[in-house]
């Protein structure tokens, strides 16, 4: 059974914008605003990640702050934001990025990646937000720190490192709402600090504050309730669809009739 289209587009919306909500709050915790923050979202193309899209480029991105980079594998051309893969953007554009947005379901963000941006990227922060219901977006990201925090003497790519962990706190409540990793190094005779911001330990970013909607869930569990107890009626009845998967509203009507 698949809930209906119309449904899962106000669900997306309503996940999207609760996203940058939470990732909005953190930053300005932290006395940051989203607005003039250089974006990537992996996996802009999906549900979620074309809403999250529209909205930055539509009202969250400042009117001098609109490309907007986008990465998915479903695109059909390259061209000046949008991307197939992360080694397809321009090394200028890519070192210059400062907030990572995912909602891909997986860890494109690979070790060669980090070390770039970490050692190279232009940007003194970096901001990394899951916004996928798995904990899979950044996975990568949270081994290779662990790595680099446990050796006996840190480095990155063969560069000494001095690497800690701090939490980001919230200034008027104290709530933890993720961790921060310092990292120090030397480039060129000068002292290079690099703080890498984990919003939510990189778990599901909205989790941590709103969740979907509960009046958005009601609707499909209500819908997906109806179907249930009208396939149970069908299977009393010896009418039941053969095994498929079909589209409420579409190929079935709410009580799982074919329509």
């Amino acid at each position: 059974i698949a809930i209906s289209k119309n449904k899962v587009v106000e669900e997306s919306k309503e996940v999207a914008h609760s996203i940058l909500s939470a990732i909005e709050s953190i930053l300005h915790g932290q006395g940051m605003v989203l607005s003039s923050k250089k974006t990537i979202v992996l996996g802009a193309m999906g549900n979620i990640g074309s809403f999250l899209s529209k909205y930055l480029q539509e009202g969250r991105l400042h009117d001098r702050n609109k490309e907007l980079i986008k990465v998915d594998i479903r695109y059909e051309k390259i061209t000046n934001d949008t991307y197939r893969a992360l080694s397809e953007i321009p090394e200028d554009i890519f070192l210059s990025l400062e907030l990572f947005i995912g909602v891909i379901g997986a860890s494109i963000l690979k070790r060669e990646f980090l070390e770039k941006l970490i050692l190279k990227g232009n940007k003194s922060r970096l901001i990394f937000a899951s916004g996928s219901t798995k904990t899979v977006e950044f996975s990568e990201l949270s081994e290779f720190l662990y790595e680099v925090y446990t050796m006996d003497s840190p480095q990155i790519a063969g560069v000494p490192v001095r690497i800690f962990y701090d939490k980001i706190l919230d200034p008027q409540t104290n709530t933890i709402q993720g961790t921060k990793v310092l990292l120090y190094f030397n480039s060129n005779g000068k002292e290079i600090k690099k703080t890498l911001y984990l919003l939510g330990d990189l778990s599901p970013i909205n989790f941590l504050f709103y969740g979907v909607p509960t009046e958005t869930m009601d609707l499909i569990i209500s819908q997906l309730t109806s179907v249930s107890l009208g396939l149970l009626n069908q299977y009393k009845s010896g009418e039941l669809p053969e095994p498929g998967l079909y589209a409420v509203d579409h190929q079935i009507d709410e009580w799982g009739a074919k329509l």
